[in-house]
């Protein structure tokens, strides 16, 4: 069933309550009982209304952005601090700081986090999964 937005609509008090809950890292009981509402209500919001879903993943991806600009403002003293540390006299200091620097080389697999971030980006990958899961037995 194809979904479209027929007219502007806004996020209640409990949704933007739930979503600044679940950005702090509540798990989903906490969320729906802090904001006075049931589990069920608050996976319907998670998994069928575009708009918390869209709002959601916003306000995800920015924090992670945020997050990533500020560990790039530290990387220059970070590095710093490694060589440093490599030239310790401390031969465990050398050895756990080269054992550092070569896992953080093998970081590079880890990806920002995705989805859609409007309502109509939301309906649009809805209709979309609801196309291709008609053709399932």
């Amino acid at each position: 069933m194809l979904r479209t937005i027929t007219k502007e609509r806004a996020l209640n008090e409990k949704q933007h309550a739930a979503i600044r809950l679940l950005m702090q890292g509540s798990n989903h009981a906490h969320v729906a009982e802090q904001v006075g509402t049931t589990p069920e209500t608050l996976s319907r919001w998670m998994n069928g209304d575009s708009l918390f879903i869209a709002t959601l993943n916003y306000q995800r991806q920015a924090a992670y952005e945020s997050v990533i600009q500020r560990m790039r403002s530290l990387a220059h003293a970070a590095v710093d601090a490694l060589e440093a540390s490599l030239e310790s006299e401390d031969e465990n200091i050398r050895l756990k700081t080269a054992q550092t620097i070569l896992k953080m080389i093998s970081l590079d697999h880890i990806t920002a986090p995705e989805g859609p971030i409007t309502e109509q980006e939301v309906i649009a990958q809805q209709n979309q999964d609801n196309f291709w899961n008609s053709f399932q037995p």
